[in-house]
């Protein structure tokens, strides 16, 4: 199977030259939405959290401090005016209509990717189980590379790769933010590196930060456990009769995961010229660029638009030559963007870009997990998970 038959699987893309089209979508899917909720974010007061994908359970650190901060820049993949991320994003999460203390959440905003977002463990959760679509269709395998814009602090997509069963890691995941985004996620990746086997670090470079980890070792192929433990020995009787105990799933060897962390500001950076994507820095091909709610303001959208383009057609050509066995029509890129539904003018701003450069899908909600669907695919008044899918490929 290959990445066409799972564009296969979407139906008809979304015509980005009828407006009239993107526009009745938007209504379908904002139509199911939920009632508006915690702003998006998981816990925006502990400094820590445990978070659970598939099994798998994390110790999260974040910064709510910094929500207090003074910063001028914005804090997901690009600066930008905070006067207009503010206003955008309040408006966004209804926080200027329902709410008369508006004004208490102004802070919020400083914080965009300094905190975690509760629908980040739900897609890492979507693509490491072996069910999803991405794996069963040869675009998620332990030959691809995978990077994430705006990654923010929890390194939750990278961990959940990285303890994923071997069938279901990649070889590759780059994690990208800003500078000082990073700090923390780095905190957080070498916390945690250590339940899903043995590490090194194998390159450190600053401006731009570029660091890269090798997980070595093996996996176990057990569910429903906490990371760094296994589970006790169930006693069950022999065919004699006499108990016996059953000895914990074997190790399944496992290849090397390379994590990256890399500074990328969309506003700023190209990367054509980061050292992470140069000839010969091994990067390869991208399979799959992921995004999981970033779409918040539509001052940021052209320039993370933009990045997606680059990385999509940065891993085309001088990239390739790494892979030189790859066939030209296996070059392509999916873009998996993941989004909280706040904002019909926000959402109909990211759909007009997206469609301006890429060939785009709504993921049908048979495609993805229950806490994903939109509800917009059911008949009746379904209320949906309050989130979407969107899948993109560049065109020519």
């Amino acid at each position: 199977m290959t990445l066409q038959t799972f564009l296969a699987l979407l139906g008809d893309p979304l015509d980005g030259t009828a407006s009239d089209t993107l526009y009745e979508d938007t209504f379908a899917v904002l139509a199911h939405r939920p009632p508006p909720r915690n702003l998006g974010f998981i816990d925006r007061t502990s400094s820590s959290l445990s978070v659970t994908v598939n099994g798998h359970e994390f110790a999260i650190n974040q910064s709510p401090q910094l929500l207090k901060s003074q910063r001028v820049g914005g804090t997901t993949g690009a600066g930008a005016s905070l006067k207009s991320i503010l206003y955008s994003f309040l408006v966004a999460c209804d926080a200027l209509a329902s709410s008369p203390h508006c004004l208490d959440h102004i802070h919020l905003i400083k914080a965009i990717s300094t905190v975690v977002w509760s629908l980040t463990p739900l897609l890492a959760s979507f693509l490491t189980s072996p069910t999803n679509p991405l794996a069963v269709h040869g675009i998620l395998t332990p030959q691809a590379t995978v990077l994430e814009l705006g990654s923010g602090v929890s390194s939750i997509m990278a961990l959940s790769f990285a303890v994923a069963p071997p069938h279901l890691r990649p070889a590759r995941i780059v994690l990208s933010d800003q500078e000082y985004v990073l700090r923390i996620a780095r905190q957080n990746v070498e916390h945690n590196l250590h339940t899903a086997g043995q590490w090194e670090k194998v390159r450190e470079s600053v401006r731009p930060t570029f660091v890269s980890y090798k997980i070595t070792g093996s996996t176990r192929e057990a569910s429903g456990r906490k990371v760094g433990r296994l589970r006790k020995p169930q006693t069950r009787l022999s065919p004699k009769g006499s108990p016996s105990a059953t000895a914990p799933s074997k190790p399944v060897s496992a290849a090397p995961l390379i994590l990256d962390l890399i500074t990328l500001d969309w506003e700023r950076d190209s990367l054509h010229h980061h050292p992470a994507f140069l000839q010969g820095s091994g990067m390869g091909h991208i399979s799959l660029v992921v995004a999981v709610d970033c779409i918040y303001n539509e001052s940021l959208i052209p320039h993370l638009i933009e990045t997606c383009v680059d990385a999509c057609s940065a891993t085309s050509t001088p990239f390739n030559s790494v892979h030189p066995s790859r066939p030209r029509n296996e070059s392509g890129t999916l873009v998996l963007v993941a989004l909280e539904l706040r904002s019909p003018d926000v959402l109909d701003c990211f759909l007009e870009q997206f469609t301006r450069y890429f060939k785009v899908w709504r993921m049908p909600d048979g495609l993805v997990d229950k806490e994903l669907r939109t509800g917009a695919d059911s008949e009746g008044e379904t209320v949906g998970s309050g989130y979407a899918v969107y899948c993109g490929i560049l065109m020519n």
